[in-house]
């Protein structure tokens, strides 16, 4: 399970199931002493919608339905924040399949170019209102845009205690200055030049002190926290590695459960017992993790080096992350806000 299934878990469990007298408990954030946070893409607050004319008459909508995103948010000046965002363009959908099918193998050429990526350069305020500028790739051509966009939360925190950041924006593109062209003339002058692209945006940062969602007795995250509580870091680390051993029918090894321990001991300050916890299960699990489970691993572990000054192991870790997952937004605004820092 990837960060971003863990999010969709953790965020949208139904508000029946928390009372209205229910209190988040909220840990104040290690990353809160760093100049930004990462955010990742919350996917059920989030659209990625595009309109173009058809015929020069009626109006033809889509959508993305998959795309990643993150934003290393700076609470105290959202012009500092970078963004990124990589779409797959084989999630492109209009509600016509043989509409999407030419959209994506004629103007798209999706095989030879299946992600469409923006990636922001700056940001400028203008009154309440803001302009993102940065780099937007369609296919092998790269352009710099302006995208003017609108704050609807700034750094809230939900019930649960997540913080939470959503912007709305859109830009118009001429999709020739992009290549989205099809060979076949009669077909290519049926779709307008100008594309309208429209952007609701809304990013998380993941609360593991939430307790709505119960510590299960055979979850190894219930193990990992009450154990080390109780008996130390050593202790518990062994009597996991004995479970797994022997034990790996009875109790569930699962992402979550790893990375819900470990992250509550980073958001508790507790630097090393964080640490031992993604580290093992990097070591432990590495035959069942996928490619972008380790990588959120990799990330934690280059988030907490980066919360004790440990530039230079924050940037390794970012890199083994980007090794298994070389689309990650977050690691891709890590490491940009990494080389913002050493270069200051």
């Amino acid at each position: 399970m990837s960060m971003q299934s863990l999010l969709l878990f953790l965020l949208l469990i139904p508000f029946s199931v928390v009372s209205a007298q229910a209190q988040p408990q909220i840990i104040p954030d290690p990353a809160d002493a760093l100049e930004g946070r990462v955010y990742e893409l919350d996917t059920s607050h989030s659209l990625l919608d595009f309109t173009a004319q058809h015929l020069g008459f009626g109006r033809v909508r889509g959508t993305f339905n998959i795309y990643r995103a993150a934003v290393f948010f700076t609470p105290d000046d959202l012009t500092q924040s970078l963004f990124r965002v990589v779409v797959d363009i084989a999630s492109l959908d209009t509600q016509n399949p043989g509409r999407d099918d030419l959209l994506k193998t004629e103007f798209f050429a999706v095989e030879a170019h299946p992600q469409l990526t923006f990636s922001s350069t700056d940001i400028v305020a203008h009154g309440e209102s803001y302009v993102m500028h940065g780099d937007l790739q369609i296919r092998d051509v790269s352009r710099r845009v302006a995208i003017p966009f609108s704050v609807l939360t700034l750094d809230g925190v939900d019930q649960w205690g997540n913080r939470r950041l959503a912007l709305e924006g859109g830009i118009t593109i001429n999709r020739n200055d992009f290549g989205v062209v099809y060979d076949n003339e009669f077909w290519n002058a049926i779709v307008s030049d100008s594309i309208r692209i429209d952007i609701s945006f809304g990013a998380a940062r993941y609360n593991a002190a939430n307790e709505v969602f119960p510590w299960r007795r055979s979850g190894i995250g219930t193990v990992l926290r009450d154990g080390i509580e109780a008996d130390g870091l050593a202790s518990t680390l062994q009597r996991v590695e004995t479970l797994l051993t022997n034990e790996p029918e009875d109790w569930n090894f699962g992402f979550r459960q790893w990375y819900r321990a470990g992250w509550l001991f980073y958001q508790q300050g507790r630097f090393a017992e964080a640490t031992a916890v993604f580290e093992s299960a990097l070591q432990l699990m590495s035959e069942n993790l996928e490619p972008v489970e380790r990588a959120d691993f990799h990330l934690a572990l280059a988030e907490i080096a980066w919360a004790q000054n440990e530039r230079e192991n924050a940037q390794a870790q970012v890199q083994r992350a980007q090794h298994h997952d070389p689309l990650n937004p977050a690691a891709f605004v890590m490491e940009a806000a990494l080389r913002r820092a050493a270069a200051r």
